[in-house]
């Protein structure tokens, strides 16, 4: 079955995924509806409760506002976003990782000063470096699933 059409599909609403019902209230969605079966797009067989598994379901004007062209597989155009928009965080990241490294190797050279001339570590580098890798930290985690919740709103 590949032009798979979910029967839960109420007139003006497109089929977006299949969400664990946990999740619900996270997705950004204003016109959003939570359904009760999910089915396998591939055979059109319900898919069984214990995984636990419902379909989700937006109004099919929001999903074009928002850019996204409802005739496709919304299930690829949402791993597509979430693709770009990891992309983009795993580069601020790097950035972070980069600034991180060579306010390090100054640090190690600092260190090696204080060492020949018997100074103490000053507090104010301790709180730099905690900036620097919470920025780092802040990014690595926006790589997560949840990026789609914000980058869709």
């Amino acid at each position: 079955m590949t032009d798979f059409q979910h029967p839960e599909l109420q007139e003006g609403e497109v089929y977006i995924t299949d969400i664990f019902p946990s999740t619900f209230e996270k997705v950004g969605w204003k016109t959003k509806r939570l359904g009760k079966v999910a089915y396998k797009k591939s055979t059109g067989e319900p898919i069984p409760e214990h995984f636990n598994r419902r379909p989700l379901f937006a109004q099919r004007s929001e999903v074009e506002v928002a850019g996204i062209d409802p005739n496709i597989d919304l299930d690829e155009g949402i791993r597509s976003i979430l693709k770009q928009a990891r992309l983009k965080r795993l580069e601020e990241a790097q950035k972070g990782i980069k600034s991180l490294q060579d306010w390090l190797t100054e640090m190690d050279k600092e260190i090696e000063h204080l060492k020949k001339d018997g100074g103490a570590f000053p507090i104010t580098w301790c709180e730099e470096l905690g900036k620097r890798v919470l920025t780092v930290l802040d990014e690595v985690n926006k790589c997560n699933s949840a990026v789609f919740v914000r980058s869709i709103k």
